[in-house]
């Protein structure tokens, strides 16, 4: 069955996999986007 949200996989959102994921991913790129 085709997903219902094109583009989008909500297995991949599911936040108990993935919230950790998101803050330092966005820690991360703030430390390299970000000039010393």
């Amino acid at each position: 069955m085709p997903s219902s949200f094109p583009g989008m996989n909500p297995d991949l959102e599911h936040p108990e996999r993935w919230s950790t994921v998101h803050n330092r991913l966005i820690v991360a790129l703030a430390d390299v986007l970000t000039p010393h």
